[in-house]
């Protein structure tokens, strides 16, 4: 059962829950429609402490996914964008063996981690793929990892393979003259694929993968929000 989940281009105030096959889960039995009284579905939706979300597709272009607060687990799903599509500045949120896929651009990034201080924060990509969405053209090197929305970003791709649209540098400034990089923890490791290549600029190097513990807490196998068939 696959569930998508689609930002409406040009009205980013709101999203659309779209039922594919079956019937929604239980919990939003009600939103098969735009939210047009919600500020964000996806701020709606990810805004809470303990989420699980299996087997979707999360369609956007930029700022697709709002990982905000609290603990998130995102697994076997579809994730699309082309700027800062995963984004947040408090959350722990996990993302494994999802299909990460890029829009046709000449310049885009993957995660914006807005985190300003050294709290727990954290975005990971575990066993995960990223490539060029099924006939989108996208040059070599056009995309990067993560760019530090927040001066203490802290991202890690791990066991993760990427096609050549990922960019030897890896990661990339915030902007010019608000870098952002001073506190920033950017890692990866095992990763494969002609985008694991290249001199990463300014990343940690991680002696070993970030376990699943370390980001939604040593309980999160008995956790409600936990389907564990998916992971």
């Amino acid at each position: 059962m696959v569930y998508e989940l689609q930002t409406l281009q040009r009205q980013p105030c709101q999203h659309l829950w779209k039922r594919q096959t079956g019937s929604c889960p239980q919990c939003f039995s009600q939103c098969t429609r735009a939210l047009s009284d919600c500020t964000s579905f996806l701020q709606w939706l990810t805004l809470s402490q303990n989420q699980g979300y299996y087997a979707c597709k999360f369609l956007g272009y930029q700022d697709t996914i709002l990982a905000q607060t609290g603990t998130q687990l995102f697994a076997k799903s579809y994730i699309e964008g082309a700027t800062d599509f995963i984004f947040g500045q408090h959350g722990l949120a996990w993302f494994t063996h999802c299909d990460i896929r890029v829009l046709a651009a000449s310049l885009g990034f993957i995660v914006a981690s807005g985190r300003t201080s050294n709290e727990a924060g954290y975005y990971v990509l575990d066993h995960c793929s990223i490539a060029a969405k099924s006939g989108a053209t996208v040059p070599k090197g056009a995309y990067y990892l993560g760019r530090p929305w927040g001066d203490y970003a802290r991202v890690a791709v791990q066991s993760t393979t990427m096609t050549n649209v990922i960019n030897a540098d890896g990661w990339h400034i915030w902007n010019t003259g608000d870098e952002n990089t001073d506190h920033v923890t950017f890692g990866e490791y095992g990763n494969t694929g002609d985008g694991a290549a290249g001199t990463r600029k300014f990343e940690t190097k991680l002696s070993k993968a970030v376990a699943i513990t370390d980001v939604l807490g040593s309980g999160y196998a008995s956790a409600a929000y936990v389907d564990k068939a998916y992971l």
